[in-house]
């Protein structure tokens, strides 16, 4: 998120060579920012970050913004610099060894890139933007650690919960919306699909409820900034 808010508002700091897009092949380039991205054409691969940084500047007329932590494992490219949003494939690892490198951030790390979003958003969007921290509860799928992924799981999950209520409470303008509460302690089977990785639709449209009836006045469709 903060490679995202850097591109936007610090764009003389980050400055990268081919927009950040990694080169697996002949004419063969993947964005590893954009989630899941698909391996393209150096034009198409262009095209699609065009419009995942059109999308990304609307953050500038924002009233409100919601952070989704997901999870603390990440990888980084040491060339240029960026926490991928997903990991590189292993034949990107193998082919390129020195280029990559996996860390478990830590609760201090984590805090501090969240607390350099919310200062980004202040000085160049609005100094009392309202913020909204969320955790999903989707656990890891997969973990680069040496021990369990449950264990791993809850690592990753607890700091960030411990992060997101320490800003809350350091912050007026930042709330914490217990979406990864609500569904954890929720009967484990009316809440989870069959992959027990993934919440059933009714579960999240439930939270998506309770958050709506939270925040917005019924009436005239806006936010509430009372709702701490």
């Amino acid at each position: 998120m903060l490679n995202e808010l850097e591109r936007i508002f610090q764009p003389e700091k980050f400055s990268l060579s081919e927009r950040g897009l990694i080169e697996v092949g002949p004419d063969a380039w993947q964005d590893c920012q954009a989630n899941h991205s698909a391996v393209l054409s150096k034009n198409d691969a262009n095209a699609a970050r065009d419009i995942l940084d059109k999308a990304a500047y609307k953050i500038k007329e924002a009233d409100v913004v919601i952070f989704t932590l997901g999870l603390t494992e990440v990888w980084k490219d040491n060339e240029t610099g960026l926490i991928l949003n997903h990991p590189p494939n292993k034949r990107y690892i193998e082919k390129m060894p020195k280029r990559f490198s996996f860390f478990n951030s830590t609760f201090s790390k984590t805090k501090k890139a969240l607390l350099d979003c919310i200062q980004l958003l202040e000085n160049f969007v609005k100094p009392d933007i309202k913020i909204i921290l969320t955790v999903s509860p989707v656990p890891l799928g997969m973990t680069f650690n040496q021990e369990d992924i449950i264990v791993a799981n809850n690592y990753s999950k607890s700091q960030l919960v411990t992060v997101a209520r320490e800003i809350c409470s350091e912050f007026k303008n930042v709330d914490y919306y217990p979406s990864y509460e609500i569904v954890m302690n929720s009967p484990f089977q009316s809440t989870w699909k069959e992959d027990r990785s993934h919440p059933k639709l009714d579960v999240i449209e439930a939270v998506i409820e309770r958050f709506i009836k939270l925040y917005f006045d019924d009436n005239q469709n806006t936010v509430l900034y009372s709702a701490k």
